[in-house]
């Protein structure tokens, strides 16, 4: 009998050694491809050196780079869009480490698990809800991504929750560029109150609002009001079991 359980006791030890060891293999070889993803990433932003900043014809001296005349970092859509087609967007936070393209799918299951690339990757990608459409902007526009422990992904998300500065969210598509504002940032226990894209009516809209807004752990210099458009972050704390929630109303829209 204290064979047995002795057996038992060797095989259980052992299978989780296996299991754990499995598991921080598949961890770092999933970290590695997302490292390798991440220097990809990089070869589809460029620099465009011909923006003008006046709508104005500039005065050109003799050997001299026209008046009003700045460099502005551009996505290359169409290379996106080669590499994989579900690409809606990209999206970058200032003083964050959040700087990528944004992929959509027919569920908000797929790229959970999948990177850019379409290949299996605990990482998984940044992504749009796919009730959401970026060519026609909703009351509220929900896009998720994993809180990486390295702070890749939506990893540097949570500072927003202590950093009184005044963030801005750009989110560029194929069609235009847009800025989001912060007005409310916090931690909730798992639920899905704050993921809905359509309202009843105006009224329902408005309690939405309060409610995000008494939800914040701190308070944001931004008016919000029933005319506004949100765009809401999502991503898990706590081993899945809290949500880091951060929502930002449109101030800026233009081709």
């Amino acid at each position: 009998m204290k064979k047995s359980k002795l057996l038992i006791a060797v095989l259980l030890s052992l299978t989780i050694v296996t299991y754990s060891a499995t598991g921080i293999l598949k961890w770092s070889k999933d970290n590695e491809e997302e490292k390798r993803l991440l220097e990809k990433l990089k070869t589809y932003k460029y620099i465009d050196n011909n923006i003008l900043t006046e709508a104005k014809i500039p005065e050109i001296a003799e050997n001299s780079v026209p008046a009003g005349t700045e460099s502005e970092i551009k996505i290359d859509f169409p290379k996106l869009k080669q590499d994989n087609a579900d690409v809606v967007g990209w999206l970058t936070i200032e003083n964050t480490k959040i700087d990528y393209p944004v992929v959509q799918a027919k569920d908000n299951s797929y790229y959970l698990n999948h990177s850019f690339l379409k290949k299996e990757n605990e990482a998984g990608s940044i992504f749009l809800d796919y009730r959401n459409d970026l060519e026609n902007i909703k009351k509220n526009t929900i896009i998720y991504g994993h809180a990486r422990v390295d702070g890749s992904m939506f990893g540097s998300l949570e500072k927003l929750l202590t950093d009184k500065s005044s963030h801005i969210i750009e989110l560029s598509t194929p069609l235009y560029k847009s800025k989001w504002q912060i007005f409310s940032a916090y931690t909730i226990a798992k639920e899905s109150y704050y993921l809905t894209t359509k309202f009843i009516n105006e009224n329902s809209y408005l309690k939405f609002i309060d409610k995000i807004l008494k939800r914040s752990k701190q308070q944001f210099d931004t008016d919000t009001t029933n005319i506004d458009n949100i765009l809401t972050l999502s991503t898990c704390k706590d081993n899945f079991s809290h949500r880091i929630v951060i929502h930002a109303k449109l101030i800026e829209k233009e081709p």
